[in-house]
Parts: structure tokens; C-alpha cells; sequence
């Protein structure tokens, strides 16, 4: 894929694997401070839990990534896969021309004729290896016979 592209995926579980976990209520309340304390995000140590997870629920939007987004983004790819990335995604479409994707038309049309020429001289070539392989093995065995003829003439 070239640079600039975007992916647009569903939800699968494998398509949804993120780079780290966000804190749960299954967490320890010491779990949850240190998660809070290396991300910087302000608390006051005498909160209980459910206080704590109401802080990283409203702060969780910035730190939820996922791997394949990384990974896509690493290659200048973009991966949709959130109704607001798709929304995003549709508005880029609307920014292309009618022109612009002529050219793109006419772009592809010429590769598919490259690969249609590649092919059929990829098959020529293939075609004059198999019969080069053929007459050499007749040439061989016809010469072998002459040779034995000689020698029974003499």
C-alpha cells in the first residue's frame, strides 16, 4: 500500500488488540494509582476505587491505541475502525475531484495492461523453454541412432 492510505476494518477481536490495557474495576486500587501515576494524570491519594475509575474513564479516550493502528501508522497508513474514523475517512472521500480519479482510472487500466503484457511474454518465454527442452531431447536421441547405424555399417 502506498503512503497516505487508509484501511477501513471491523471490529474483530484479533483487528482489536490494544498496545496496553486501561484499568478495570477487577483491578487492585494500588493497580489503578500507578496506572494513573505514569501517565501523569492528576488524583488525590485518598479516593477510593470507583473515584479513581471514574478519573480514568474520563481521561481513557487519549490512551486507548491499538496495535494495528501503530503498526499501520509506522508505514503512513491510516486504519479506520471507529464510526468516527470511517465518518473521517468519508469526508476524505468527498475531497476527491472527478478528475482526479479519472486519473486514477486511467492509471490503473495502464498497469492492468502491463501485467497483461508481462504475462503473455512470461508465457511465450515459458512456451520456447519447454520446446527448446523438447527438440534438444529429440536432437539427442536421433543423433544417438545415427551413431549406432554408423557403427553397425562398419
Amino acid at each position: 500500500m502506498e503512503p497516505d492510505a487508509a484501511i477501513v476494518m471491523d471490529n474483530a477481536v484479533y483487528r482489536s488488540r490494544r498496545l496496553e490495557k486501561l484499568p478495570t474495576s477487577i483491578w487492585r486500587r494500588t493497580e489503578i494509582i500507578n496506572w494513573l501515576k505514569s501517565k501523569k494524570i492528576e488524583f488525590d491519594r485518598i479516593m477510593l476505587k470507583p473515584e479513581l475509575l471514574k478519573i480514568r474513564e474520563r481521561e481513557k479516550s487519549q490512551y486507548i491505541k491499538y496495535v494495528v493502528d501503530e503498526m499501520a501508522a509506522a508505514h503512513g497508513i491510516t486504519a479506520c475502525h471507529h464510526t468516527t474514523d470511517v465518518k473521517s475517512l468519508l469526508h476524505e472521500i468527498n475531497l476527491v475531484t472527478a478528475e482526479t480519479w479519472s486519473n486514477c482510472i486511467m492509471h490503473v487500466h495502464k498497469e492492468e495492461q502491463c501485467m497483461w503484457d508481462l504475462d503473455m511474454t512470461v508465457d511465450e518465454l515459458v512456451d520456447l523453454l519447454i520446446i527448446f527442452l523438447s527438440s534438444s531431447d529429440e536432437d539427442d536421441s536421433s543423433s544417438d541412432d545415427n551413431e549406432g547405424n554408423k557403427a553397425s555399417d562398419q
